[in-house]
């Protein structure tokens, strides 16, 4: 607002003598520093507090005993002890804010028992792992023990019955650990032989032997040991069989073995 202009004698045009305070008058600059200064001192403190408080709860976070994993639990193991999966998990001792769910996948998926595996992380301090076996398909025996195997012929465990799943006895009695891979055609063999021979020759296996040098032999009472070999040309073989079964029972003959190893050539004695 301009200043109030007065008129004396004479007529002269004249300001008033007192001095206007204006923006950045130098008697004004003490004061609104003192202000400033204030306000963004305030505005400091309160972002300086409200960062220690973070990191003060990011150190609880990190270090405190209570956040940190104490406990991996496992779901969905039947045939693969649960410290074995633990074990290979190797959850850290550390925050749950630092635990790698994936690492920890991975590193149970190595175990060839496992086919899928999922890993789940819950505040404050757990980790969950839950796994998808390998399905056993087979019973492998060596000596007196029973290996259950899977479809693609990894074994899987240990067993004290062989339920409905097919089974096979290594006669050589090699020396097995879980995680092998078996012979995967002899398995195949068994299993074709499993569904063919109670269909064309009324014939339940109860099990299978298995040589490295012979591959897949069914024991029978009235035809001794009867050698299939490889799974190749299996129906060929079986019906060979058939033929064979017939004549000893027709003719009252006694074998101790039968070779159906050449689908061409096969022979018994």
């Amino acid at each position: 607002m301009p200043a109030k202009v007065v008129r004396k004698r004479g007529g002269r045009l004249t300001r008033p003598k007192t001095k206007l305070e204006v923006p950045g008058d130098p008697r004004l600059m003490p004061r609104n520093w003192a202000k400033r200064g204030t306000g963004w001192l305030q505005e400091r403190i309160f972002g300086f507090a409200l960062l220690a408080a973070m990191l003060w709860l990011l150190s609880q976070l990190l270090t405190s005993p209570d956040f940190q994993v104490k406990l991996a639990r496992v779901y969905g193991n039947q045939i693969v002890p649960t410290d074995t999966i633990s074990q290979a998990a190797s959850v850290p001792k550390e925050s749950i804010l630092l635990a790698d769910s994936k690492k920890i996948r991975d590193s149970v998926m190595k175990l060839p028992q496992i086919k899928e595996a999922r890993v789940k992380t819950q505040f404050p301090n757990r980790v969950e792992v839950f796994v998808t076996e390998r399905p056993p398909s087979y019973v492998w025996k060596v000596k007196d023990t029973l290996y259950l195997a899977s479809e693609d012929g990894i074994l899987l465990g240990t067993s004290d019955k062989t339920g409905q799943l097919v089974a096979l006895v290594d006669v050589d009695a090699r020396p097995v650990s879980i995680g092998d891979r078996l012979d995967n055609d002899a398995l195949a063999a068994a299993s074709k032989l499993s569904f063919l021979l109670p269909r064309q020759l009324g014939i339940t296996p109860g099990y299978f032997e298995y040589t490295s040098k012979e591959g897949v032999v069914l024991p029978t009472s009235f035809a001794g040991r009867v050698i299939f070999g490889q799974s190749e040309d299996i129906q060929e073989k079986v019906v060979a069989f058939k033929a064979i079964s017939d004549k000893i029972r027709q003719d009252g003959l006694k074998v101790q073995m039968v070779d159906l190893r050449y689908k061409d050539k096969p022979y018994f004695k």
